[in-house]
């Protein structure tokens, strides 16, 4: 018996996120739907990016049935863009215990400072820089 795709009554929109994979993407469609019981959907589909999600665009991941499988059909994931994150949100450590004269030194050390945020060296820059006196 041939289960065709479009008939499964699967969730398909999932939440996007930064430099998200086709893999990943299918990882987290298959974590809303994990009472579908499609443990063996990644073996007999395939994925293509139609569209990636941004921070501006939602994105869109096409899963075909392979041919000769138990699936036929493809559908369509709507990945919703990736949400900003207020950096007041993120309770950054704002003071820098020693002087800096050069910028990138204190940037640097502002990065240390805020070891915990993995990702923020990727999503700011310096706009104002006033060298300690």
């Amino acid at each position: 018996m041939l289960l065709d795709l479009n008939n499964l009554e699967l969730d398909q929109t999932i939440q996007g996120s930064e430099n998200m994979t086709e893999d990943e993407a299918f990882a987290a469609f298959l974590a809303k739907n994990q009472d579908k019981n499609l443990d063996d959907l990644r073996a007999n589909v395939t994925l293509e990016f139609t569209t990636k999600p941004d921070y501006q665009n939602d994105g869109k991941l096409t899963i075909t049935a392979k041919p000769k499988t138990k699936y036929v059909g493809t559908i369509t994931l709507d990945i919703l863009k990736m949400v900003k994150v207020s950096l007041e949100s993120l309770d950054l450590e704002q003071t820098l215990s020693d002087p800096y004269i050069n910028k990138d030194e204190a940037f640097a050390a502002f990065l240390r400072a805020n070891s915990t945020v993995s990702d923020l060296r990727e999503n700011v820059t310096i706009t104002d820089f006033k060298p300690s006196s």
